[in-house]
This record gives structure tokens, C-alpha cells and sequence, in this order.
């Protein structure tokens, strides 16, 4: 399905390690995993980022913020906190121009896949439908259907 306007497309994401790591280590990770996410969009044709931002708030003081504007600049990391943690919560806005829902959630499902292998990196995620859904589609989510429930 291809389209040819900007479709804003947000996920909810929680990555968990099985050794608590500090904020920074989780601000590389971070990085690693959506500058993977973006270099796989970038790599189809006609594609163009308005942007891609995540953030994770991890307390009152502590936040971690990723923003990707173009395929080939770096993106901007920003980390703050000195605590550690096991897993960290997510929120990912991706924007991108030429890119389908179905696409961006494949894409992030084998981005996923990947980093598990690299890092031992367990991750979840759910598409958030937005509830003003402009073609009268009811909100639902998507699960990864690779994530295990058993914790």
C-alpha cells in the first residue's frame, strides 16, 4: 500500500534488558534502535522524514529524546538522569512521507528483531490509533505478535 502524503504513525514501546542500565546506556540504545528504524525507511524510494521522535520520560527529572529530521543527518539524543534502570517506556511519532502504517510497523517489528539479537534487548510495542481517526475507522490496537507475555 503506498501513499503519497505525510501519515503520522505513533507507537507505545517498552525495551527491557535483564541488567539494569544507566540513562545514558539507555540513551545509546535508544539511538542505535531508531537510527536503525529510520536508516531502513530512508533506504525505500521516495521517501522523506518530516520527523521521527521518540521520548522516554523515566521520572520527574530523567527523560530521554531522540529526534531524526532528514535520512542523512544524525539524529539529536538528548539524556538526562543519572539512575538505572531495567526496562524504559517509550513513545515513538514517526512521520515520514511515502511510508504506510503496515510499513512502519514491519519495519520497527525486524528493527526489533535485530537489536534483540545485538543488545539481548527485549522490546514490545502497540500502534496508538489515533481516536480522531479521519476516515471513520474504529481506534484499535496492533500487538507484536512475537512479544512473550511471560515475564
Amino acid at each position: 500500500m503506498h501513499q503519497d502524503h505525510f501519515h503520522p504513525v505513533t507507537f507505545s514501546i517498552r525495551l527491557i534488558l535483564q541488567d539494569k542500565a544507566s540513562v545514558k546506556r539507555w540513551a545509546d540504545i535508544v539511538n542505535y534502535y531508531f537510527s536503525q528504524y529510520s536508516s531502513e525507511l530512508c533506504q525505500r524510494p521516495k521517501v522523506y522524514i518530516g520527523h521521527i521522535k521518540a521520548i522516554s520520560i523515566l521520572n520527574k527529572k530523567e527523560y530521554i529524546k531522540f529526534s531524526k529530521f532528514k535520512c542523512d543527518i544524525p539524529a539529536e539524543v538528548v539524556s538526562v538522569g543519572e539512575s538505572s534502570y531495567h526496562s524504559i517506556p517509550l513513545i515513538l511519532n514517526s512521520l515520514v512521507y511515502g511510508v504506510a502504517e503496515e510499513d512502519a510497523v514491519q519495519v520497527l517489528r525486524r528493527v526489533s528483531k535485530k537489536i534483540k539479537k545485538e543488545f539481548l534487548l527485549e522490546s514490545t510495542f502497540n500502534l496508538e490509533k489515533a481516536a480522531h481517526d479521519h476516515h471513520g475507522h474504529h481506534a484499535h490496537h496492533h500487538e507484536d505478535p512475537n512479544h512473550n507475555h511471560n515475564h
